[in-house]
C-alpha cells in the first residue's frame, strides 16, 4: 500500500501499489511512500442494519401470549417479544419494534403477533457499507477536504482533538439539486455518517413518522449506496 503525501495543503491518501498514477513532483505530490497497511474492509453495498419504529395497527391480546412476556420493570413495562427478526414490544396504545434488518422483517414480526395490518412508520435506521478503501483520517485530511469542497448539504461535523479515527458527517438539510432522491415526506430529518480507516460507513438517519413500505426502503438503499459511490471519489 502506498502512502501519497501532498503539500499546499498537506495530505495524505492511500492506494494498492501499482493501481494509481501518483508521481513524485506532479499534481502536489511530496512523496510517495511504501507503508504496511492494514487491509480496507472489502467494498459492500449497503445493508440495513436497525430499523426501529412502531406499527400502525393495535394489538388484540388473545391467542398469542405464548410468544410474548412481561419483563420485570421498576415503572410500568410492555409485553415483548424476541424474534430472528428483531424485538416487538406491545404498550396499551402502541406496538413498536426495534432491531429489524429491513421491511421484509419488520412484516414477519407483524405476522408473528398476529397484527391484522402491516403498515408502520419507521423512525430511525442504521445502515452499513463499505468503501474498499483506506482513507486518512485526521483533521483537515484529504477526504474532508474534498467533501467541503463537492457538497454544500453534506457537512464535516468537528471533533474532539484526539478523535481521529473516524470522520464525522452530518446531513441536516437535503438540497434537492444534490440529493434529488425522496418525496417530502420520505427525506430524513438528520442523517450523522461515521467513515473509519478501513472506509466503513455507519448511517444513522432519523425521521419524524417515515411510513415505511418495500419501495420507501428501496429508495433510501438507492440514495446510500448512491452516497457510498461520492464518499468513494473522495478518498
Amino acid at each position: 500500500m502506498d502512502a501519497i503525501v501532498l503539500t499546499n495543503p498537506r495530505e495524505i491518501l492511500y492506494r494498492a501499489r501499482g493501481e494509481h498514477g501518483f508521481a513524485l513532483g506532479v499534481d502536489r505530490v511530496e512523496s510517495v511512500i511504501e507503508e504496511c497497511m492494514p487491509r480496507p474492509a472489502p467494498a459492500r453495498r449497503v445493508l440495513v442494519e436497525n430499523l426501529c419504529g412502531s406499527f400502525a395497527a393495535r394489538f388484540t391480546k388473545g391467542g398469542h401470549d405464548g410468544v410474548t412476556h412481561r419483563p420485570l420493570a421498576l415503572f410500568g413495562g410492555a409485553d415483548e417479544m424476541y424474534h430472528l427478526d428483531g424485538t416487538v414490544c406491545i404498550y396499551p396504545r402502541s406496538v413498536q419494534f426495534k432491531g429489524c434488518k429491513g421491511v421484509d422483517g419488520i412484516h414477519r414480526l407483524a405476522d408473528a403477533i398476529g397484527l391484522p395490518d402491516r403498515a408502520c412508520v419507521v423512525h430511525m435506521g442504521v445502515f452499513c457499507l463499505a468503501l474498499g478503501r483506506l482513507l486518512h483520517t485526521s483533521h483537515g485530511c484529504y477526504f474532508e477536504n474534498r467533501l467541503h469542497a463537492r457538497f454544500s448539504s453534506l457537512r464535516v461535523c468537528s471533533r474532539m482533538l484526539d478523535m481521529n479515527t473516524l470522520v464525522k458527517l452530518r446531513i441536516d438539510d437535503f438540497d434537492r439539486a444534490e440529493m434529488p432522491f425522496f418525496a417530502q415526506d420520505a427525506a430524513p430529518k438528520k442523517v450523522d455518517l461515521s467513515v473509519s480507516g478501513t472506509g466503513l460507513v455507519v448511517i444513522h438517519a432519523t425521521w419524524a413518522r417515515c411510513p415505511w413500505t418495500p419501495e420507501v426502503e428501496a429508495q433510501f438503499l438507492l440514495f446510500c449506496d448512491w452516497l457510498g459511490d461520492a464518499l468513494r471519489d473522495c478518498c
